[in-house]
Protein backbone atom coordinates (compact mmCIF):
# COMPACT_ATOMS: atom_id res chain seq x y z
CA UNK A 1 0.00 0.00 0.00
CA UNK A 2 1.33 3.08 -1.26
CA UNK A 3 1.91 6.20 1.51
CA UNK A 4 -0.67 9.06 2.17
CA UNK A 5 0.13 12.33 0.99
CA UNK A 6 -0.28 14.89 3.69
CA UNK A 7 -1.79 18.45 2.08
CA UNK A 8 1.43 19.95 2.09
CA UNK A 9 2.37 17.18 -0.21
CA UNK A 10 4.95 15.40 1.89
CA UNK A 11 4.59 12.06 2.96
CA UNK A 12 2.94 10.98 6.38
CA UNK A 13 5.15 9.34 8.45
CA UNK A 14 8.29 10.96 6.96
CA UNK A 15 9.27 13.88 9.64
CA UNK A 16 11.22 16.27 7.37
CA UNK A 17 14.17 18.04 10.17
CA UNK A 18 15.76 21.56 9.51
CA UNK A 19 19.37 21.22 7.94
CA UNK A 20 22.34 22.94 9.60
CA UNK A 21 23.28 22.89 5.89
CA UNK A 22 21.92 24.65 3.24
CA UNK A 23 24.16 23.86 0.27
CA UNK A 24 23.31 19.91 1.39
CA UNK A 25 20.62 18.24 1.23
CA UNK A 26 19.14 16.48 4.78
CA UNK A 27 20.56 13.02 4.79
CA UNK A 28 17.61 10.50 4.72
CA UNK A 29 17.28 7.46 6.98
CA UNK A 30 14.91 5.00 6.62
CA UNK A 31 14.25 3.07 10.27
CA UNK A 32 12.75 -0.19 9.57
CA UNK A 33 11.98 -2.66 12.69
CA UNK A 34 8.74 -4.70 13.26
CA UNK A 35 8.42 -3.23 17.00
CA UNK A 36 6.95 0.56 17.40
CA UNK A 37 8.74 1.11 20.14
CA UNK A 38 12.11 0.13 18.73
CA UNK A 39 11.02 2.45 15.89
CA UNK A 40 10.65 5.47 18.11
CA UNK A 41 13.89 5.18 19.93
CA UNK A 42 15.90 4.72 16.71
CA UNK A 43 14.48 7.83 15.19
CA UNK A 44 14.88 9.98 18.14
CA UNK A 45 18.64 9.38 17.88
CA UNK A 46 17.95 10.91 14.73
CA UNK A 47 15.66 14.02 14.80
CA UNK A 48 17.69 16.26 16.43
CA UNK A 49 21.00 15.49 13.67
CA UNK A 50 19.10 16.98 10.98
CA UNK A 51 17.92 14.23 9.17
CA UNK A 52 15.00 13.29 7.31
CA UNK A 53 13.74 10.03 8.43
CA UNK A 54 10.96 7.70 7.26
CA UNK A 55 9.78 4.51 8.80
CA UNK A 56 8.53 0.94 7.84
CA UNK A 57 7.17 -1.76 10.01
CA UNK A 58 7.27 -4.60 7.59
CA UNK A 59 9.97 -6.08 4.77
CA UNK A 60 7.28 -5.51 1.65
CA UNK A 61 6.83 -1.58 2.59
CA UNK A 62 10.36 -1.38 3.71
CA UNK A 63 11.67 -2.81 0.20
CA UNK A 64 9.03 -0.29 -1.69
CA UNK A 65 11.01 2.80 -0.14
CA UNK A 66 13.75 1.55 -0.24
CA UNK A 67 13.51 0.84 -4.05
CA UNK A 68 11.64 4.71 -4.01
CA UNK A 69 14.14 6.23 -2.42
CA UNK A 70 17.26 6.97 -1.67
CA UNK A 71 18.05 6.64 1.99
CA UNK A 72 21.57 7.02 3.01
CA UNK A 73 21.14 5.41 5.90
CA UNK A 74 19.04 2.23 6.93
CA UNK A 75 18.39 0.55 9.87
CA UNK A 76 17.09 -2.69 10.14
CA UNK A 77 15.51 -5.18 13.44
CA UNK A 78 16.11 -8.47 12.30
CA UNK A 79 12.62 -10.48 12.82
CA UNK A 80 9.51 -9.69 10.36
CA UNK A 81 6.48 -11.78 9.96
CA UNK A 82 7.65 -11.88 5.93
CA UNK A 83 10.88 -13.19 6.56
CA UNK A 84 14.44 -11.51 8.04
CA UNK A 85 16.35 -8.51 7.79
CA UNK A 86 18.87 -10.44 6.03
CA UNK A 87 16.52 -10.66 3.20
CA UNK A 88 15.96 -6.72 3.19
CA UNK A 89 19.42 -6.36 3.01
CA UNK A 90 20.19 -8.84 0.02
CA UNK A 91 17.31 -7.38 -1.73
CA UNK A 92 18.58 -4.04 -1.50
CA UNK A 93 22.02 -4.62 -2.57
CA UNK A 94 21.57 -7.49 -5.27
CA UNK A 95 17.78 -7.30 -6.35
CA UNK A 96 16.74 -5.57 -9.61
CA UNK A 97 12.77 -4.40 -10.50
CA UNK A 98 12.56 -4.19 -14.41
CA UNK A 99 15.90 -3.91 -14.85
CA UNK A 100 16.63 -1.40 -11.97
CA UNK A 101 18.62 -1.46 -9.19
CA UNK A 102 17.32 0.00 -5.64
CA UNK A 103 17.59 3.50 -5.27
CA UNK A 104 19.18 2.75 -1.99
CA UNK A 105 21.98 -0.26 -3.16
CA UNK A 106 24.09 1.85 -1.73
CA UNK A 107 22.69 2.82 1.54
CA UNK A 108 24.82 2.41 4.81
CA UNK A 109 22.64 -0.78 6.22
CA UNK A 110 22.50 -0.90 10.16
CA UNK A 111 21.09 -4.13 12.05
CA UNK A 112 20.21 -3.00 15.71
CA UNK A 113 18.94 -6.17 17.44
CA UNK A 114 19.36 -7.84 21.02
CA UNK A 115 20.21 -10.83 18.80
CA UNK A 116 23.59 -10.57 18.58
CA UNK A 117 26.23 -13.70 18.18
CA UNK A 118 28.39 -14.65 15.43
CA UNK A 119 26.05 -16.24 13.31
CA UNK A 120 23.72 -13.63 13.00
CA UNK A 121 27.09 -10.92 12.49
CA UNK A 122 28.05 -12.90 9.82
CA UNK A 123 24.65 -13.35 8.30
CA UNK A 124 24.40 -10.02 8.20
CA UNK A 125 27.62 -9.01 6.63
CA UNK A 126 27.58 -11.64 4.19
CA UNK A 127 24.59 -9.92 2.92
CA UNK A 128 26.00 -7.01 2.28
CA UNK A 129 25.14 -4.95 5.64
CA UNK A 130 27.70 -1.96 6.80
CA UNK A 131 27.32 -3.01 10.50
CA UNK A 132 25.49 -4.93 13.61
CA UNK A 133 24.77 -3.02 16.41
CA UNK A 134 23.67 -4.76 19.64
CA UNK A 135 20.81 -3.61 21.65
CA UNK A 136 21.52 -4.23 25.40
CA UNK A 137 18.98 -3.28 27.90
CA UNK A 138 21.19 -0.44 29.19
CA UNK A 139 21.11 1.05 26.10
CA UNK A 140 24.03 3.87 26.79
CA UNK A 141 26.44 1.94 24.50
CA UNK A 142 24.41 1.79 21.58
CA UNK A 143 23.24 5.41 22.19
CA UNK A 144 27.13 6.53 22.07
CA UNK A 145 27.97 4.12 19.24
CA UNK A 146 25.30 5.39 17.32
CA UNK A 147 26.49 9.14 18.04
CA UNK A 148 29.52 8.28 16.34
CA UNK A 149 28.46 7.17 13.38
CA UNK A 150 25.97 9.95 12.78
CA UNK A 151 28.81 12.42 13.43
CA UNK A 152 31.16 10.61 11.15
CA UNK A 153 28.27 10.79 8.13
CA UNK A 154 27.67 14.10 8.40
CA UNK A 155 31.39 15.32 8.12
CA UNK A 156 31.61 13.80 4.68
CA UNK A 157 32.34 16.74 2.53
CA UNK A 158 29.18 17.89 0.60
CA UNK A 159 29.45 16.53 -3.08
CA UNK A 160 32.45 14.62 -2.37
CA UNK A 161 32.64 11.47 -5.13
CA UNK A 162 31.10 8.73 -3.99
CA UNK A 163 31.22 4.57 -5.37
CA UNK A 164 27.68 5.33 -6.45
CA UNK A 165 28.36 7.48 -9.49
CA UNK A 166 30.91 5.31 -10.67
CA UNK A 167 31.04 1.93 -12.54
CA UNK A 168 30.77 -0.91 -10.34
CA UNK A 169 32.38 -3.05 -12.43
CA UNK A 170 35.39 -1.26 -12.18
CA UNK A 171 36.04 -0.93 -8.91
CA UNK A 172 39.13 -2.20 -6.65
CA UNK A 173 37.84 -4.44 -4.38
CA UNK A 174 39.04 -5.21 -0.97
CA UNK A 175 38.40 -7.19 2.20
CA UNK A 176 38.01 -5.41 5.44
CA UNK A 177 38.62 -7.38 8.73
CA UNK A 178 37.93 -6.85 12.25
CA UNK A 179 35.99 -7.72 15.30
CA UNK A 180 34.76 -4.59 16.04
CA UNK A 181 31.41 -3.28 14.20
CA UNK A 182 32.34 0.07 14.56
CA UNK A 183 35.39 0.11 13.34
CA UNK A 184 34.08 -1.82 10.18
CA UNK A 185 31.57 1.02 9.63
CA UNK A 186 33.96 3.75 9.61
CA UNK A 187 35.99 1.96 7.64
CA UNK A 188 34.09 1.36 5.07
CA UNK A 189 32.94 4.59 4.65
CA UNK A 190 35.83 6.30 4.59
CA UNK A 191 36.86 3.76 1.89
CA UNK A 192 34.27 3.89 -0.26
CA UNK A 193 34.19 7.38 -0.12
CA UNK A 194 37.89 7.46 -2.17
CA UNK A 195 36.26 4.51 -4.50
CA UNK A 196 36.83 1.46 -3.08
CA UNK A 197 34.52 -1.30 -2.95
CA UNK A 198 34.59 -2.96 0.67
CA UNK A 199 33.16 -6.23 1.43
CA UNK A 200 33.66 -6.63 5.73
CA UNK A 201 34.46 -9.67 7.58
CA UNK A 202 33.95 -10.12 11.08
CA UNK A 203 37.20 -12.47 11.68
CA UNK A 204 40.25 -14.54 10.61
CA UNK A 205 38.05 -17.70 9.94
CA UNK A 206 35.27 -15.18 8.29
CA UNK A 207 37.57 -13.80 5.82
CA UNK A 208 39.31 -16.82 4.74
CA UNK A 209 35.54 -18.16 4.01
CA UNK A 210 35.05 -15.58 1.68
CA UNK A 211 38.35 -15.20 -0.27
CA UNK A 212 37.81 -19.33 -0.52
CA UNK A 213 34.47 -18.34 -2.23
CA UNK A 214 35.54 -16.20 -4.48
CA UNK A 215 39.31 -16.55 -4.57
CA UNK A 216 39.93 -13.56 -7.97
CA UNK A 217 37.30 -11.27 -6.33
CA UNK A 218 39.65 -9.17 -4.23
CA UNK A 219 42.42 -6.78 -4.87
CA UNK A 220 43.32 -6.85 -1.10
CA UNK A 221 43.00 -8.09 2.54
CA UNK A 222 43.19 -5.38 5.19
CA UNK A 223 42.88 -7.23 8.56
CA UNK A 224 42.77 -5.69 12.11
CA UNK A 225 46.09 -7.34 14.28
CA UNK A 226 44.48 -8.56 16.97
CA UNK A 227 41.06 -10.53 16.91
CA UNK A 228 39.62 -13.37 18.91
CA UNK A 229 40.26 -16.76 17.44
CA UNK A 230 42.69 -16.08 14.36
CA UNK A 231 44.82 -12.77 14.77
CA UNK A 232 45.75 -10.52 11.61
CA UNK A 233 49.42 -11.87 11.42
CA UNK A 234 47.80 -15.64 11.66
CA UNK A 235 45.24 -14.69 8.70
CA UNK A 236 47.87 -13.34 6.59
CA UNK A 237 50.45 -16.73 7.23
CA UNK A 238 47.15 -18.65 6.30
CA UNK A 239 46.54 -16.53 2.77
CA UNK A 240 50.39 -16.64 1.73
CA UNK A 241 49.90 -20.85 1.95
CA UNK A 242 47.19 -20.87 -0.91
CA UNK A 243 48.85 -20.63 -4.54
CA UNK A 244 45.16 -19.33 -5.36
CA UNK A 245 46.14 -16.04 -3.50
CA UNK A 246 49.16 -15.25 -4.87
CA UNK A 247 48.42 -11.73 -6.50
CA UNK A 248 46.26 -10.88 -3.17
CA UNK A 249 48.36 -7.42 -1.86
CA UNK A 250 48.20 -8.15 2.07
CA UNK A 251 48.32 -5.30 5.03
CA UNK A 252 47.76 -5.57 8.97
CA UNK A 253 46.38 -2.27 10.19
CA UNK A 254 47.65 -1.88 13.79
CA UNK A 255 47.94 0.83 16.90
CA UNK A 256 51.30 2.81 17.08
CA UNK A 257 52.05 1.82 20.41
CA UNK A 258 51.63 -1.98 19.68
CA UNK A 259 54.26 -1.57 16.18
CA UNK A 260 57.52 -2.46 18.73
CA UNK A 261 55.92 -5.75 19.37
CA UNK A 262 54.15 -6.86 16.38
CA UNK A 263 57.17 -6.30 13.74
CA UNK A 264 58.82 -9.69 13.95
CA UNK A 265 55.18 -11.78 13.90
CA UNK A 266 54.33 -9.69 10.59
CA UNK A 267 55.36 -11.43 7.23
CA UNK A 268 58.22 -9.28 5.49
CA UNK A 269 56.09 -8.86 2.66
CA UNK A 270 52.84 -7.68 4.43
CA UNK A 271 52.56 -3.75 4.75
CA UNK A 272 51.80 -2.33 7.77
CA UNK A 273 49.04 0.53 8.14
CA UNK A 274 49.10 2.32 11.56
CA UNK A 275 45.56 3.55 13.41
CA UNK A 276 44.66 5.46 12.09
CA UNK A 277 45.07 5.04 9.17
CA UNK A 278 45.27 7.56 6.00
CA UNK A 279 42.76 6.41 3.08
CA UNK A 280 45.14 7.92 0.79
CA UNK A 281 47.72 5.45 1.50
CA UNK A 282 45.34 2.34 1.09
CA UNK A 283 43.57 3.45 -2.14
CA UNK A 284 47.51 3.98 -3.23
CA UNK A 285 48.11 0.80 -1.75
CA UNK A 286 45.23 -1.28 -3.52
CA UNK A 287 45.58 0.68 -6.73
CA UNK A 288 49.65 -0.28 -7.10
CA UNK A 289 50.83 -2.73 -10.28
Amino acid sequence: MGKKTATDGSQLGEKTLPNSDPARRPLKVLAVDSGKVARKWIISEFKDQGFQISEASDLQEAARLAFMEKFEVITVGLYFREGTGFDLCNSIRKDRINGKPFASSDAKILFITSEYNDSNRIKAHDAGADGFLEKKPDLTPLKETLQLIIKDLKSEIPGTEDRHTKDASRLKSVLMVDDSELNLVLSKRLLESKGLKVQTAISGEHALRILLEEPEKYEALLTDMYMPGMNGDCLCARVMQESKFSGLKLAIITASNELDSETDKIPSNVKILVKPFDADEIVDFVSAD
